[in-house]
């Protein structure tokens, strides 16, 4: 089944409509959730303070017939700039939070959603958060365990496409660290967003128009055999698929129509 990636804010007003338009579009919907609302910590969702967000949130995805989507709780953690849920600082509050929200949605009747783990790609430096397993919720709340990824190699504008895809694997973090961990733990992989993106010549340093990284990707898709995978279409300051002729081409050959 083709699967649809959407955010919301469960803290917000505007949920019940945006979840209502996915209903019968014959797309699996995978949802990203904050973790925790702008002024709030780790300590408040623990103690229930949110709870009636995350059941309204998994009630309105039963009624609408979005029963078995996938819920990104806390998306991107190890992003130190992602918001007041990143786990750079406090690792183990973030499991913490990660593992009450997983148990209150599960209380809601008909839900049979698939908790996703989802990491962007690498790990910061000087730190608390250093690896997968310092903020990893445990297992059992833990259904699929996700991976953004794009082409960039932050610091590194002159690098090669074959360079900077190494690097994607290789890094601490990278491709290959996020396999070899969900294979620890037994869980399926998926590659929740995805993508090109520009090179603006600045510290960013993306690859441009590269249908070697659609290339690359494909085969690390077809190595790894995920639940899903995401190309994040979407100009978050890299610019959407219709920016790369080349890369476009590449991906209708390699993937099918957009």
């Amino acid at each position: 089944m083709p699967v649809a990636t959407d955010y919301i804010d469960p803290f917000g007003t505007y949920y019940p409509t945006q979840l209502g338009a996915w209903k019968d579009t014959g797309r699996r919907l995978a949802l990203g959730l904050p973790l925790v609302p702008s002024g709030g910590n780790f300590a408040a969702v623990v103690s229930g303070t949110y709870d009636s967000a995350w059941k309204g949130v998994a009630a309105k995805l039963v009624a609408n017939g979005l029963a078995d989507t996938v819920v990104r709780v806390g998306y991107e953690g190890n992003n130190c700039g992602i918001g007041p849920w990143q786990a750079c600082d406090d690792p183990a509050g973030y499991a913490a939070a990660f593992r009450h929200v997983v148990d209150v949605m599960r209380t809601v009747p008909g839900q049979h959603f698939t908790f996703d783990f989802d990491s962007a790609t690498g790990f910061p430096t000087g730190r608390k958060l250093t690896g997968y397993a310092d903020y990893y919720p445990g297992d059992a709340w833990v259904d699929v365990i996700g991976q953004n990824f794009y082409d960039v190699w932050w610091g590194h504008q002159t690098a090669t496409p074959q360079d900077r895809w190494s690097n994607l694997v290789n890094q601490p973090g990278g491709l290959a660290a996020h396999k070899a961990f969900a294979a620890a733990h037994g869980k399926p992989v998926a590659f929740d967003e995805w993508g090109l993106y520009a090179h603006n010549g600045d510290s960013y340093a993306g690859g441009g128009d590269n249908p070697y990284f659609i290339d690359q990707a494909a085969i690390w898709f077809n190595a790894s055999g995920p639940l899903f995978q995401s190309y994040f279409d979407q100009d978050w300051g890299g610019a959407t698929l219709d920016a790369f002729p080349n890369g476009k081409a590449e991906y209708r050959v390699t993937f099918g129509s957009l």
